[in-house]
């Protein structure tokens, strides 16, 4: 099933959605002055599947904001801030979202933790196999 979202219920959601385009970017078609998509809104409308917050309101912001620092806390900030280099997204960020929906599966604090838990564990297991694989490697060239 396709994510679909909406942004028609964030209070000033053509500001809080767009930015301008500062510089020409044929490749992608992009001109000087174009309305293009945010990328924190769009961040957030993709971390609505991580964080299994599904709607952002004024009383669930705190755990959004909660939820999006244990992901970037396990995986690293979600944005590029300008003129490159990661950034976390901010409370305020978050707060200015608030009426954002998409249709993506709920879940609750425990499960969200349980399959945060579980990424992880699954991550870290994955890192000592490829690491004991090429140390094994290694040492099988060295002896050679």
């Amino acid at each position: 099933m396709p994510l679909t979202w909406s942004v028609e219920n964030v209070e000033n959601y053509q500001e809080v959605t767009t930015v301008i385009a500062t510089a020409d970017d044929p490749n992608h078609g992009i001109k000087v002055g174009d309305a293009l998509w945010s990328p924190i809104t769009n961040t957030l409308v993709m971390l609505t599947m991580g964080t299994g917050i599904n709607t952002i309101t004024a009383e669930n912001v705190d755990e959004v904001f909660a939820r999006i620092r244990l992901i970037e806390k396990l995986h690293g900030a979600m944005l590029i801030a300008p003129g490159g280099g990661d950034r976390f997204i901010t409370r305020e960020e978050i707060e200015a979202h608030v009426g954002l929906r998409t249709n993506a599966s709920s879940l609750t604090r425990a499960q969200f933790l349980k399959q945060q838990a579980a990424g992880f564990m699954d991550d870290e297991a994955r890192r000592s196999r490829r690491e004991r694989e090429r140390a094994r490697k290694e040492a099988e060239t060295a002896t050679g």
